[in-house]
């Protein structure tokens, strides 16, 4: 019974972090996508949790409900709602009119790019992934214990294999949940082009996260 449940364990956690692999961007992306384990220093992750407002065990707890329960989703949602008041025709202007400094506008050009090929849902792999991120750096720094830690990363994982039926459709919900994000500031294709071949190894090497743990695992 003892080795069964380590056996479990070790499963939950290969499947905990091959979420969070697709979390890393830039040259090395695939590199600390495989090596995440060992990767981190407690400095690194105070300053990840600084960039989400998060300091102490309040602010890292508002953060991981606001993932769970709204996130980026939410974000995506209202601004679907919001463009359906503006006919087809005059969405675009609709966009451009909006009194806005231009994070919202470019944020709002992107929702209606994917209007009727995306649902909230189909970003929701962003909120899912960050929230295991920050729970595990929560719990390292000390923000969480080791059991608040790990109920929300099953809360998320859980919401994320329900959700979605491969690593291959988890991928590319998250790939356009980022994209959203980084709309003010990133161009999209240039955000792809970067990410391809990491992608790519991502679902096709041996090394991958993804090779190792069945998206169907039980967790």
């Amino acid at each position: 019974m003892v080795l069964r449940i380590s056996r479990q364990q070790r499963r939950t956690h290969r499947y905990l972090y091959a979420l969070t692999a697709v979390c890393f961007s830039g040259k090395f992306a695939y590199y600390y996508a495989i090596n995440q384990r060992y990767g981190f220093k407690k400095r690194e992750m105070r300053k990840t949790l600084e960039q989400w407002d998060v300091s102490d065990h309040e602010s890292m707890r508002r953060v991981l409900d606001w993932l769970i329960d709204a996130g980026r989703k939410e974000e995506f949602s209202q601004l679907q709602n919001q463009l359906t008041i503006f006919s087809e025709d005059n969405r675009q202007p609709g966009i451009h009119s909006l009194p806005d400094d231009g994070e919202l506008k470019k944020q709002a050009d992107f929702t209606n790019q994917y209007f009727r090929r995306v649902s909230p849902q189909n970003i929701a792999a962003f909120d899912y992934a960050f929230c295991i991120v920050l729970s595990r750096f929560g719990w390292k720094v000390g923000y969480l214990d080791s059991e608040e830690a790990y109920d929300y990363m099953l809360k998320a994982a859980r919401l994320a294999q329900s959700s979605y039926s491969s690593w291959l459709e988890y991928i590319t919900a998250y790939t356009i949940g980022v994209q959203f994000v980084d709309s003010a500031q990133l161009k999209n294709p240039q955000y792809i082009m970067v990410q391809e071949p990491a992608i790519i190894k991502l679902l096709s090497s041996r090394h991958s996260p993804f090779q190792k743990v069945k998206w169907d695992t039980k967790i």
